[in-house]
């Protein structure tokens, strides 16, 4: 019985994991093959990818975890709340970098590059909406709030490794830039038990760094 949890479990997680990095791994192929020359074709069928994509994630997680996202019914107060504590956080591990480590992420180098060759709301569906619900709904609603629901603090840790690695830390400094996020964004769905608080989060986090 714990070897077929285990096995549907694992399965689960590869076919979400791969559905979340779909939008990214098209966008590679756009920037390897026409070297990002997004013409009129090109920007509709990445648009069609990602919201497809994305509806597709959303209906089938929720389907496994029987959640319903429902923001309307969201207290906006603590709202402000999460978003308050979550920035703080992530200020904090942003302050030990800047004090002791001066750079840019790989993968932020990697964002510039796209932001710059995409029509800017194709970039905007991309990186502030469709990767913040994507990431959320695969490392805390899956991971967390399905998978190690009965072991939450075990669920963080994976949640926060299965987070971080993707983003390819090739240093401690780049490591820590992406630990304060995990953790806030982890610790927002741990209080709340609501996936749209840190949603929400993830959101305002990207969208600051898109500014």
């Amino acid at each position: 019985m714990v070897t077929y949890h285990f096995m549907k479990n694992s399965l689960l997680f590869l076919t979400l994991f791969l559905l979340a990095i779909v939008p990214q791994i098209w966008l590679n192929i756009v920037f390897n093959i026409f070297h990002f020359k997004m013409n009129f074709f090109l920007t509709i069928v990445t648009f069609i990818i990602v919201v497809l994509n994305l509806f597709i994630t959303i209906k089938l997680v929720t389907k496994i975890t029987k959640v319903k996202i429902d923001f309307f019914s969201l207290q906006w107060k603590d709202v402000l709340t999460y978003v308050a504590g979550g920035f703080l956080v992530n200020m904090s591990f942003g302050l030990i970098v800047y004090l002791f480590f001066s750079f840019m992420t790989t993968n932020q180098k990697s964002v510039d590059a796209i932001s710059s060759k995409m029509p800017i709301l194709l970039f905007f569906l991309f990186a502030v909406i469709s990767a913040p619900i994507l990431e959320e709904l695969v490392c805390r609603l899956f991971i967390m709030g399905y998978v190690f629901k009965k072991y939450q603090l075990l669920g963080i840790l994976i949640s926060v490794i299965i987070f971080i690695l993707p983003h390819r830390p090739s240093s401690i400094g780049e490591f820590i830039v992406y630990l304060g996020p995990a953790i806030s964004y982890s610790g927002i769905f741990y209080l709340s038990k609501r996936i749209e608080y840190s949603i929400l989060f993830h959101i305002f986090v990207n969208l600051l760094a898109t500014l």
